[in-house]
């Protein structure tokens, strides 16, 4: 049995008195060796109880681990407590108003929590664990709490301050709640059945106990010229068009246990020379008409390899068709479509080639159309059309350029001669219109003055009627017989006309030919004195 503890609470000039005395034994020793002997223990004593006094902080705590019970005293507080158990100075913990303290018994085994704010002073027996930080919940948020010891759950929903118990951690720590609106949905987890569920009610949410978060899904929009493939549970192939309905788009959240289906395409729409062996992924398929460009090497029929270079247009039609025929559509409408370009030039010469490759070109797409390859893929070929070639051998390119180079002289020298032909062709063409243009001239004037001369004529006309008439009528009392008036008017009218025709020769140079009967001239044939035949007038 431990001897017991004696306690001797002191003042500080009880302190250092005894200190006081301590020093005074050890500056002044006795030189009598009985004497010594009598004061070494007290010494020792001195020194003991110089040890046991202790002064406490108001932070400090005195710990003895005394067999018979621990007991502890807190500062502040002085004194002296003689004992030869193990005594221990520890500090306290000052919690703040966001923290707490758990603190386990080692006679029990049991913790609890200390919660702030306050100053705390360990029990005889208690351990601290540790100092941890109070979960402040806002709105909006929570924690789950898993206790280690059962194996139970909770989960608390802000606004709150939660303190776990001590046996209960969150892992996760503090999260935010689900915010769920019209493009927004969770997929959760019972844990109890394993069964999920989708939940797309608007609003927030916060999932129970037995419910965990397993993603957080976007509404799916399918444009109108795309289609999307998904496979159920089943292994069943759903397949969503933007075209159903009224072709607007469709839009959808992707139910449990359902996945995007992924295909990996070829992708020849780039330039020959930028295309790679490698496939791209493809989840929304376009339904629209498709551009591929290649660069094929055919052989003529004559041995010269060519490189062929152009676009295919392609459009899918049925896309189930398609997923269930072939996993590279595109490759294989590449590889068709080469392969009936090959057969097509492979039963032409070069020459034959260059003068109609389009015929070429034209012999290979109606073959592909003819046969059942695209049909049965649910895929349509709408053109073929090569935009370059060249010889793949340099020499033979460099023939081939000269034929090309002599093959456009020609053509550039028909297309000047042509032009030349349209230049003549137009002057002419002007040349006779022009002419056309002078003979309706013509004909104008001459219609102008027909028909001038016309009512100049009828103007005379009844200019002499109205003279005739005037001469002939003036006679009538004088001259009773018409016939005779007539005959005055007339020889009247010839005589006015001679003189006019006479004033006209005097006055001018005209050339005067009359006839005999104009004349009433009498020409009389004789003969002179030598025999000469004469005539007279």
């Amino acid at each position: 049995m431990s001897p017991p503890i004696r306690v001797w609470p002191m003042d500080n000039w009880d302190v250092e008195r005894a200190a006081s005395v301590v020093r005074e034994t050890v500056q002044k020793p006795r030189y009598c060796i009985p004497i010594a002997c009598i004061f070494m223990p007290c010494f020792i004593m001195s020194i003991c109880a110089l040890a046991s006094i202790h002064n406490l902080d108001p932070q400090q705590q005195l710990l003895v681990k005394d067999p018979s019970g621990y007991w502890v005293r807190n500062g502040p507080w002085s004194g002296c407590v003689i004992t030869h158990r193990e005594k221990v100075v520890r500090s306290g913990t000052l919690l703040e108003p966001k923290q707490y303290a758990v603190v386990k018994n080692v006679r029990t085994g049991r913790s609890h929590n200390v919660v702030g704010p306050q100053f705390l002073f360990l029990g005889p027996y208690d351990t601290l664990v540790g100092v941890k930080s109070t979960f402040v919940l806002l709105k909006g948020q929570y924690v789950r709490l898993v206790d280690q010891a059962r194996g139970t759950q909770r989960v608390l929903v802000g606004p709150q301050a939660v303190v776990p118990e001590p046996t209960e951690v969150a892992s996760a720590g503090v999260q935010q709640a689900h915010f769920l609106d019209a493009d927004t949905a969770l997929l959760i987890r019972d844990k109890q059945t394993g069964m999920q569920t989708l939940v797309a009610e608007a609003g927030m949410y916060t999932p129970t106990v037995d419910e965990e978060v397993i993603e957080e899904r976007h509404l799916i929009h399918v444009l109108s010229y795309e289609a999307l493939v998904i496979r159920d549970a089943r292994g069943q192939l759903i397949l969503h068009s933007g075209a159903e309905g009224d072709g607007t788009g469709s839009a959808f959240f992707l139910p449990p246990y359902h996945e995007v289906v992924e295909m990996h395409w070829s992708n020849f729409s780039k330039p020959p020379d930028q295309q790679t062996m490698s496939k791209d992924l493809v989840t929304r398929v376009d339904m629209r008409s498709r551009r591929m460009r290649f660069a094929y090497e055919v052989r003529t029929s004559d041995s010269v390899t060519l490189v062929l270079e152009g676009t295919i247009f392609w459009q899918i039609k049925n896309l189930s068709m398609t997923l269930a025929a072939t996993a590279d559509p595109e490759g294989d409408v590449w590889h068709h479509a080469r392969s009936s370009l090959i057969q097509s030039a492979s039963k032409v010469t070069l020459q034959a080639f260059m003068a109609g490759f389009n015929v070429t070109v034209a012999e290979a797409f109606g073959t592909q159309a003819a046969d059942s390859f695209y049909s049965e893929r649910g895929v349509e070929l709408q053109s073929m059309e090569v935009t370059k070639f060249d010889c793949a051998d340099s020499e033979t390119a460099v023939i081939l350029q000269s034929i090309i180079q002599e093959s456009t002289n020609k053509i550039n020298k028909l297309t000047v001669q042509a032009s030349e032909n349209e230049v003549a062709a137009a002057a002419l063409n002007a040349e006779i219109q022009l002419a056309k243009q002078k003979t309706e001239l013509i004909e104008t004037e001459a219609a102008n003055l027909r028909i001038q001369s016309m009512k100049q004529g009828e103007a005379e006309g009844l200019q002499l009627a109205g003279d005739a008439n005037a001469f002939i009528a003036g006679l009538d009392q004088t001259i009773p017989d018409v016939n005779t008036r007539v005959d005055l008017y007339t020889l009247r009218h010839q005589l006015r006309s001679r003189n006019t025709d006479t004033q006209n020769l005097a006055s001018g140079t005209a050339h005067l030919f009359v006839a005999p009967e104009d004349l009433s001239l009498k020409l009389n044939v004789g003969s002179d004195q030598a025999g000469h035949a004469t005539d007279e007038s």
